[in-house]
């Protein structure tokens, strides 16, 4: 094994930082329910999120008569249910908190690099879900996403920080691929 200086530790944010799977889930149920069809099984959907693609677009078959417009339907569904889920049932996993404060203590830089969005990480900030990091990278950031990995580049370098000196933690294929 090889020893590094750490020098910072990135972070992916949903499924890592936030248990925010489970809740995403049952937004898709709800969604699927709404629009008539049979929601895809958690396995499913935990693959297709793995994987960055769109739930949607996979899901609705390609022949499906009425396709556009049930991807449209859904996604307005979404939206408007997202803003409930949110704030009823997204929280940190247990030891977010004390994990990302040691690290604070031992004076080793802290990031997000997530394909989210930058209102939705300051709305968890704003409602005590995740204390201010040093830098967070979000979508609106960088022109690609995940598995490439110009996201955690970029938090590397608003850190200060060789990628020699960090890591990057996610839950994900497409993590373990933009990691790399």
């Amino acid at each position: 094994t090889r020893s590094i200086n750490l020098r910072a530790v990135i972070f992916d944010l949903d499924g890592t930082l936030i248990d925010s799977v489970t809740p995403f889930y049952g937004l898709i149920v709800e969604i699927f329910n709404e629009i008539g069809l049979q929601p895809p099984s958690r396995e499913t959907i935990n693959d297709i999120l793995g994987n960055g693609l769109s739930i949607m677009e996979i899901m609705i078959p390609q022949n499906m008569e009425n396709r556009n417009s049930l991807i449209q339907k859904g996604r307005e569904i979404g939206y408007r249910l997202w803003q409930r889920f949110q704030q009823e049932q997204l929280k940190p996993f247990p030891y977010t908190w004390e994990i990302l404060e040691k690290l604070k203590e031992k004076k080793v830089s802290r990031g997000i690099a997530t394909s989210g969005e930058a209102n939705y990480i300051r709305g968890l900030i704003e409602r005590g879900l995740l204390p201010p990091l040093e830098v967070i990278v979000t979508k609106e950031d960088v022109s690609r996403l995940k598995p490439a990995p110009d996201i955690i580049l970029e938090c590397l370098r608003r850190l200060g920080c060789p990628a020699e000196g960090a890591v990057y933690v996610g839950d994900s294929p497409i993590d373990i691929k933009a990691g790399k």
